[in-house]
């Protein structure tokens, strides 16, 4: 169940590279970003399904899911541009 909702979740959310870094404080003490994330929601408007872009707390508010789940959901994407199970994880484990 977790493995569609984090897929459904996972297309709803966009990483974008950081194109260009203006580091408030020196490089090596500065927690640099490696992406920007983007968050939409689905609705269907005159029979036509539609995406909207909306801010981290509405997304985080109308899905009733814990900053920490979308915290999982992104680093999956930005490492293997897809979200596995964790039953998939698990066994990838000990094939090494």
């Amino acid at each position: 169940m977790h493995k569609n909702q984090d897929s459904y979740l996972a297309a709803l959310v966009k990483a974008q590279p950081i194109q260009r870094r203006r580091p408030r404080h020196e490089e090596e003490n500065a927690r640099l970003r490696d992406y920007s994330y983007t968050y939409s929601v689905r609705f269907i408007r005159n029979s036509k399904m539609q995406e909207q872009r909306i801010c981290h707390k509405a997304f985080l508010a109308i899905f009733g899911i814990t900053n920490r789940r979308v915290q999982t959901v992104k680093a999956a994407l930005t490492k293997t541009d897809t979200v596995e199970s964790d039953s998939a994880q698990s066994e990838s484990e000990y094939d090494e």
